[in-house]
């Protein structure tokens, strides 16, 4: 008789367990698409506006503004203008010179840049990083006498595929 129950008990134990349903959860990331930055927002005609960022705010520059030249924590003398561009994708090469009205080449930068998607649909480059210094052989020679002085602001951005455009603004540079 103890067999009988012992056998029973063992069965009414496995029919319970072989029964029990376990509720859990399980948590699925939704499907994505993903944006592909190189080619996904390329229309339009490629377009390059140059400008500052005052305070949060982008403000594009126009002709016989002034260049902020500043001192750079890491050293040298600098000037960091926005770039923003349409038509040409995220990842571009840029060239940028500056050039005064004597002739004389204070900046010349050529460089692979990214640029990230601003809220307006441009793509920007915030602040490129220009150094501004007198051409060879005078290199090292302080730079004040640049101050007032109008130059030849020129940048050119170019992606892989040969979409590109470049702009000039005449500027004044200025102690940042």
């Amino acid at each position: 008789m103890r067999a009988l129950l012992n056998t029973f008990l063992v069965l009414a134990v496995l029919g319970v367990a072989a029964c029990e349903v376990v509720v859990g959860t399980r948590f699925v990331d939704p499907a994505v698409v993903p944006f592909d930055v190189q080619t996904g927002r390329v229309e339009g005609d490629p377009t390059l506006e140059i400008g500052f960022y005052i305070e949060q705010l982008y403000a594009p520059m126009d002709d016989g503004d002034e260049c902020p030249v500043v001192w750079g924590l890491q050293g040298g003398t600098w000037t960091m203008p926005a770039l923003r561009t349409q038509g040409i994708a995220a990842t571009a090469t840029v060239s940028c010179t500056i050039t005064t009205e004597t002739g004389e080449v204070v900046s010349e930068v050529e460089a692979a840049t990214r640029f990230y998607l601003a809220f307006d649909g441009w793509y920007e480059n915030q602040a490129m990083p220009l150094p501004v210094n007198h051409a060879p052989p005078n290199e090292f020679e302080p730079i004040d006498d640049l101050y007032g002085l109008e130059a030849s602001l020129h940048c050119y951005v170019e992606d892989d595929q040969g979409r590109g455009n470049g702009t000039t603004v005449e500027i004044i540079i200025a102690e940042g």
